[in-house]
């Protein structure tokens, strides 16, 4: 394990004062190793919240109201599945193994979103995931088409389109209780209040200095901090849920003008129940971590012939091409 406290070489200013000056590194041999462990770690988490994601919610596949509804929300989860494998590609093309970070997945030795450790219920926790976790999200990768990384940028450029339809498609959906009985309105609000303070703890760390989001902003792989991003959530999207009829499930929430900026309770676990303390889930102990863990598991364990079948083709390829190799001499 590389670690982040060392001194910095020649090589590593070098790339440190490129990148702060603006410019977009497209060869991966011009990486620090700091640079790629830090790029690695990000993109293996950020897959993880993918491909969980879509599992968290995807069972509602055969509930959902009605068959357009379907269509498009079964193009939500193939677009996060996606969004899955392109990530850790990158991650591959910097040297990660793919297996490695699918099975640290597996045993919890890494994360994957902590909205993913929640229930989903009921149809309005589906709609409630794409209004305020996948926009959540969208902010984020938004950040990483800024990203000093050539390829990165590319990539996150179809990942944001597609996370933009997830936002859209949550606003229709809230609309339409948005404009329905008083019941539903009255549902749709108790449904906000519970995600309101996940999609808000979902950016990371409250104003506290840390050394990783440091050194990522400072490296322009990804140019801002988790506060500022969450600042930017405010911005864009509690406009709209003003709009949806929505109160924020907060007394001190509110814009400074002086400060140019939202205040804000950060949500606290000892007194909001629909969260539970970031060390709980960081120890597999969230309301539905373990049963999620569990199910890929299955899924994996039962498709492992797949797997098996391909490295054994594979293998007998290689050993093919070796035989047929013309014979050298001198």
């Amino acid at each position: 394990m590389i670690g982040f406290n060392m001194p910095q070489s020649s090589e590593d200013r070098s790339l440190e004062e490129r990148v702060q000056n603006g410019e977009i590194i497209e060869d991966p041999d011009e990486l620090t190793d700091e640079y790629k462990q830090l790029m690695v770690g990000m993109l293996q988490a950020a897959g993880n919240v993918e491909f969980m994601g879509a599992f968290s919610e995807g069972h509602w596949l055969q509930n959902t109201p009605d068959y357009q509804t379907k269509l498009a929300f079964n193009a939500k989860i193939q677009d996060e599945i996606g969004h899955a494998q392109m990530q850790w590609r990158v991650a591959e093309s910097l040297g990660a193994d793919r297996r490695e970070m699918i099975e640290k997945l597996m045993t919890g030795e890494t994360t994957w979103g902590a909205p993913l450790h929640y229930p989903v219920e009921e149809w309005l926790d589906v709609v409630m995931v794409a209004l305020t976790i996948d926009t959540s999200a969208s902010h984020i990768l938004h950040q990483l088409q800024q990203s000093s990384y050539g390829p990165l940028r590319r990539q996150m450029r179809r990942n944001c389109r597609e996370e933009e339809f997830h936002t859209r498609w949550g606003q229709h959906m809230a609309a339409k209780h948005a404009t329905g009985s008083k019941a539903q309105q009255e549902a749709l609000q108790d449904a906000f209040e519970r995600w309101w303070p996940r999609a808000v703890r979902f950016f990371g760390k409250f104003s506290q200095s840390d050394h990783i989001e440091d050194r990522l902003k400072e490296l322009r792989i990804r140019p801002a901090t988790s506060d500022e991003i969450r600042q930017n959530f405010f911005d864009n999207n509690v406009p709209t849920y003003r709009k949806l009829g929505l109160e924020i499930p907060d007394d001190k929430f509110r814009y400074d003008k002086e400060e140019e900026k939202w205040v804000f309770t950060a949500p606290d676990p000892n007194e909001n129940p629909h969260i539970v303390p970031a060390k709980q889930l960081a120890q597999g102990n969230g309301p539905k971590t373990q049963e999620r863990l569990e199910g890929r598991r299955r899924a994996f364990d039962a498709g492992q012939w797949v797997v098996d079948a391909m490295d054994a083709y594979a293998k007998q390829q290689a050993q093919n091409q070796a035989g047929n190799a013309p014979a050298t001499g001198d």
